[in-house]
């Protein structure tokens, strides 16, 4: 289960048991804090999206500590003028551990749905699937037979002509580049 909830201006996607650092938000350390700007929540099957939010839904966490983030450096620079101005600046955040998700439609809903599940006759659905035999089983299973007859080695191999392929594509004419170097290399052949 999961949900989407909004602090600070900027949206975070949580789960439970994860730590998140959102904006720095006025409580001490240790002290359970709720978040009710929640957009959206989802348990997998069903998702519920509010307008902008949902109503009820709320997010619980435990705050777990504050700090700043790394600095960014802002640098601004004209040519030719002799402008330059360097600024550093290190964002306040709060640490937060997830405890839990609240949704009241979503709990309603699931109840509902255990209800229908349970009055509902259960289906026997166990079709056995034939096996996939994988390329290693293959292997394993049949061994590749040697061909009777001279053994072929690595130097015989290379020497077999090749296929050539075609020059050009079929219904292409020729280039007259093309023609032209072809039958000059045929002239120094002979």
């Amino acid at each position: 289960m999961y949900a989407i909830i909004e602090s600070g201006g900027l949206q975070f996607r949580v789960e439970r048991e994860r730590k998140l650092r959102i904006p720095k938000l006025e409580a001490e350390v240790g002290s359970l804090v709720s978040l009710s700007n929640v957009l959206m929540v989802s348990d997998g099957k069903l998702t519920l999206i509010g307008t902008p939010y949902l109503e009820g839904a709320q997010v619980r966490a435990t705050l777990v500590g504050h700090g700043k983030h790394d600095k960014v450096l802002i640098y601004k620079y004209k040519r030719r003028k002799n402008y330059r101005r360097k600024r550093g600046h290190r964002q306040d955040y709060t640490e937060i551990m997830i405890t839990e998700i609240v949704s009241p439609e979503l709990t309603a809903r699931e109840a509902v749905r255990e209800k229908e599940a349970e009055t509902l006759p259960k289906k026997k659905t166990e079709t056995k699937k034939p096996k996939r035999v994988t390329t290693r089983e293959k292997k394993v299973a049949k061994p590749k037979a040697k061909p009777a007859g001279k053994k072929v080695t690595k130097r015989a191999a290379s020497k077999k002509a090749k296929p050539t392929k075609p020059k050009t594509a079929p219904g292409r004419k020729e280039s007259t580049r093309r023609v032209m170097g072809r039958l000059r290399r045929k002239s120094k052949k002979e």
